[in-house]
């Protein structure tokens, strides 16, 4: 299920080392493969590209996907919107060698299926021609200056006219929110599992669409708190409700929350 989220200056998100350590405990601890949560993570991509809610025109879709595990995301989107009978290019930007193993699993699984895999050499020309762009390049991995391939990669994606989805977070927007000397500029941002402290704040907040945040099945442990003394807090502020986007009211969740704490209220997440 996709929620749209809602700014509030007092919400307060995950950081990326919270993400990775729910990430590593989901799969070595719970038992959920990496390949089953990259597959949700796809179907929660394509099923925003594909409402009618966003925009998002599939005549000629190009996903720009980096060499880890975003890239492998953006490889299933492309496999998926290849399979549902879209015309769909998958551009593989950086250094091969260091190919995460399931981004590798992802990029034979698209050979098997016929998906058009390209490089960077075409991006340029591509992106010129796209109606929708899908940047799966980097995700929350950023840390530093984007440099070559990237850099390059994201200048080829800025020039298009093309509406533009980010993959968990718009790639050159870092941990706390800055431009890692060049960013992406999303119409749309899905964030998996949990909006992204990069999300909110300035200027990152401004590259980042509207956000939408996907359950993909990666949660905080039992009992542990995301932010000392504040348990709850990696609960995206989000409340269900009807259709394929939820209208998210961060500050009633926010007070859930203190009501639970305070033994006010039996569900926090009842609302």
């Amino acid at each position: 299920m996709l929620r749209r989220l809602i700014d509030d200056p007092d919400a307060r998100v995950v950081s990326a080392s919270e993400m990775k350590a729910f990430d590593a405990h989901t799969i070595e601890v719970i038992g959920v493969s990496s390949l089953v949560l990259m597959e949700r993570a796809a179907l929660s991509v394509v099923d925003a590209l594909t409402t009618s809610d966003f925009g998002f025109d599939l005549t000629r879709v190009v996903v720009a996907c980096g060499v880890g595990n975003n890239g492998g995301d953006g490889l299933a989107i492309a496999r998926l919107l290849h399979l549902h009978g879209v015309d769909c290019v998958a551009v593989i930007i950086g250094d091969a060698s260091r190919m995460t193993p399931d981004c590798a699993q992802q990029k034979r699984i698209c050979a098997a299926y016929g998906v058009p895999i390209a490089g960077l050499d075409v991006l340029s020309d591509l992106a010129a021609n796209a109606t929708t762009l899908v940047d799966a390049l980097l995700g929350i991995g950023g840390d530093r200056e984007l440099r070559g391939d990237l850099a390059d990669g994201v200048a080829a994606i800025s020039t298009s006219k093309a509406r533009v989805l980010s993959v968990d977070v718009p790639t050159g927007i870092s941990d706390d929110a800055q431009v890692l000397g060049s960013a992406v500029r999303a119409d749309v941002t899905v964030s998996l599992a949990y909006p992204k402290r990069g999300l909110l704040g300035d200027p990152g907040r401004e590259f980042a669409g509207d956000i939408l945040v996907a359950d993909i099945g990666i949660y905080a442990p039992a009992g542990e708190s995301v932010v000392p003394g504040d348990p709850f807090v990696a609960r995206a502020r989000f409340v269900t409700g009807s259709g394929s986007a939820a209208v998210i009211d961060a500050k009633q969740f926010r007070a859930d929350q203190d009501a639970f704490l305070d033994g006010e209220l039996s569900d926090p997440y009842s609302r």
